[in-house]
């Protein structure tokens, strides 16, 4: 069976996230990806809060939901001007980053750039020493470059690689690093073979 929750959540409650508050977005493209503020939800309407989370012992599935006081903007990041955003920063996104950020510490690894909202709440964390990036595509880095990592404290911490990230992943010695986040597909239909691809990794590196 399936629960769910429809959270009913002030703007203000849902905007007091430190990259919402602090990082500012302006359209720009560069190449076949664009920037944008266009990830719209409109006041009373029901969107993702977090993910599906399933009871092992009931087997049952619960879900959580929100609706705003206020239509909102979040920003995206976009393909070929499609209107079906890559990434966005909303809470959706935000509660599913949440536990990896809250336990990351010392050296850092992150496959995939986005719009740079792990490499922000990581690089305000004192116990985070350094933050490894791992992207494919050199125009999420010079958008990332152009407009995110200026506005970063601490941003001495970052270093991004353009690099495929399974071939990093398996030509790199990953005891290098304390914390490991492979975030590179775009729903559950992409993640497939990059999971299972990661699996001998999981195995040979347990406590990454």
């Amino acid at each position: 069976s399936i629960h769910f929750k429809i959270l009913d959540l002030s703007s203000i409650d849902i905007l007091k996230n430190d990259y919402l508050k602090s990082i500012i977005i302006t359209d720009e493209t560069v190449g076949n990806l664009s920037y944008s503020n266009n990830r719209i939800i409109g006041r009373g309407i029901i969107d993702s809060y977090s993910e599906a989370v399933r009871d092992m012992n009931t087997y049952c599935v619960s879900k959580n939901y929100f609706r705003s006081d206020k239509l909102l903007r979040f920003p995206a990041l976009y393909e070929n001007r499609s209107s079906v955003s890559i990434m966005t920063v909303e809470p959706y996104e935000i509660n599913t980053l949440d536990y990896y950020i809250r336990d990351a510490f010392d050296n850092v690894l992150i496959c995939g750039c986005g719009l740079g909202y792990v490499a922000y709440m990581l690089a305000l964390k004192e116990n985070v020493k350094s933050i490894t990036i791992v992207e494919n595509n050199q125009d999420v880095i010079d958008l990332f470059h152009h407009q995110v990592f200026p506005q970063i404290p601490n941003n001495e911490k970052i270093n991004i690689i353009n690099d495929n990230a399974m071939n990093y992943l398996y030509n790199i010695d990953l005891s290098l690093y304390d914390f490991i986040n492979v975030d590179i597909w775009f729903d559950v239909f992409d993640m497939v073979y990059p999971y299972l691809k990661c699996l001998p990794l999981e195995e040979k590196y347990p406590n990454r």
